[in-house]
């Protein structure tokens, strides 16, 4: 005889059931997913109960074990340069500087974006993830396409709940370093093998 199982139900709140009945072959088996979304923290208690057509047993209720629901662990994203100066940067090269981002909570740290407001700015990495206490260093490049002096922001976004965003100021010169013609004949601002033969026909 099939055995028939019906009312499937519990008395927790946010607690649910993928199935209310069903019907089961002798010697089968079957699953019903009980699913749990805690809407507050606090002790989970309860139980889970059915009715069946078993004349032993008509009625069959299963406490559940006491879950604790704890809140997510706090993180912290913080970086160890207040600013960032690079310094002063040929134009037809690149400067680099380091960023020392920590993660001083509690929960797993994700940087979700690494990114600037100024243009010809990279990262050595825009995405990663620190445990509670680790450290990651990040190196930026720049490379000015103009002389002068440039400034901009780094904006590191994360799962801080407190500091989503977290604002970094940085900056530098563009400068032109000035080649000798006497020494670089042929003119690439590479001193090489070629000039010093160069130097010498006269």
């Amino acid at each position: 005889m099939d055995l028939e199982v019906s009312h499937i139900q519990t008395d927790v709140t946010d607690l649910t059931l993928d199935q209310t009945s069903l019907t089961l072959a002798p010697g089968a088996t079957a699953d019903a997913i009980v699913k749990l979304v805690p809407s507050a923290e606090g002790t989970v208690s309860g139980e889970v109960s059915f009715q069946a057509n078993d004349p032993e047993q008509r009625s069959v209720v299963i406490p559940l074990t006491e879950i604790l629901v704890e809140g997510g662990l706090p993180v912290a994203v913080t970086v160890a340069e207040s600013n960032l100066s690079l310094g002063d940067i040929d134009i037809t090269r690149t400067g680099s500087g380091v960023l020392t981002i920590r993660n001083d909570g509690k929960g797993p740290l994700l940087i979700s974006s690494i990114e600037s407001d100024l243009s010809g700015v990279s990262f050595s990495m825009t995405v990663l993830g620190l445990q509670p206490g680790s450290t990651q260093t990040v190196t930026v490049t720049v490379g000015p396409n103009a002389e002068g002096a440039f400034n901009g922001t780094i904006n590191v976004l994360s799962n801080d709940s407190n500091q989503a965003l977290l604002s970094i100021p940085f900056l530098g010169t563009g400068i032109v370093i000035s080649v000798d013609p006497r020494v670089d004949f042929d003119g690439p601002t590479v001193i090489d093998f070629g000039d010093f033969l160069r130097g010498q026909i006269r």
